[in-house]
């Protein structure tokens, strides 16, 4: 059964999160070499507050929920960005009304898929997209670097370390491996689509693919960090995002 439309010609209510999510399970190597299996195709998640809804609209959510029974039903559905997403389950037992004003009503609900569908619009390993505008991103963007040692340290204070990435040994990284932070905020939906596609069709963690950094440099051996995208989306064309990609040394 389709979630019930209250106002427009959606379900959803301005703001609301969206979150894919995949599970990877990942085997770090001590040199920095990983192995990754996919667990499961992805699924998604729904998070809004039904905001001054009148008596009426609070009543016909809550016959709704009490038609799914709570968290009983995994069959409901929810249309968003021209893709009708089903198999959906209310991640609560509890239906709450909150008066705000007299007889206005918020009413918070979420959502889970608990059976996944096909969601993967392209093939993996492609290169990680620019925006629309060219840019890698939109800002703020953080770059780091992440070395690995042995250390022991003395009671007295004194540290000994030994570099395995970047200390000549075979089969280790001869530099440290980089990560990197897209925190993106006000992104369009032409570039949230394009940012969308190409985490699913690379199924979160799982895949890998080549990142080019504000210097121009490529980077062939990159993964994304986070099996889990979390997007909050307050309108049109005004989303918010967090990308966390790193570099491997396979």
């Amino acid at each position: 059964m389709a979630v019930p439309v209250l106002r427009g010609s959606s379900a959803l209510i301005y703001p609301f999160t969206w979150t894919i999510s995949f599970l990877t399970d990942v085997a770090q190597m001590q040199n920095g070499y990983q192995q990754r299996a996919v667990k499961r195709a992805p699924l998604v998640r729904f998070e809004w507050t039904y905001a001054a809804l009148s008596m009426a609209q609070k009543n016909t959510l809550l016959t709704w929920f009490n038609s799914a029974k709570g968290q009983m039903s995994g069959s409901e559905s929810l249309a968003f960005g021209g893709v009708t997403y089903t198999n959906l389950s209310s991640d609560a037992d509890e239906f709450t009304a909150r008066e705000s004003q007299t007889m206005q009503y918020d009413c918070p609900l979420k959502l889970s898929q608990v059976i996944a569908q096909d969601l993967s619009p392209g093939t993996a390993g492609g290169a990680f997209p620019p925006l629309a505008s060219g840019a890698i991103g939109i800002l703020p963007y953080t770059q780091g670097m992440r070395f690995q040692s042995i250390v022991t340290a003395t009671p007295s204070g004194a540290k000994f370390a030994f570099a395995e990435f970047a200390g000549g040994l075979a089969s280790y990284p001869s530099t440290g491996l980089k990560f990197w932070e897209l925190a993106e905020s006000h992104v369009s939906d032409a570039d949230l689509a394009t940012r969308t596609a190409h985490f699913i069709a690379n199924w979160g963690r799982a895949k890998q693919f080549s990142f080019t950094d504000e210097d121009g440099t490529p980077h062939t051996k990159c993964h994304y960090a986070m099996d889990d995208l979390a997007i909050r989306v307050t309108g049109p064309n005004d989303s918010a995002l967090t990308i966390k990609i790193e570099e491997t040394n396979n």
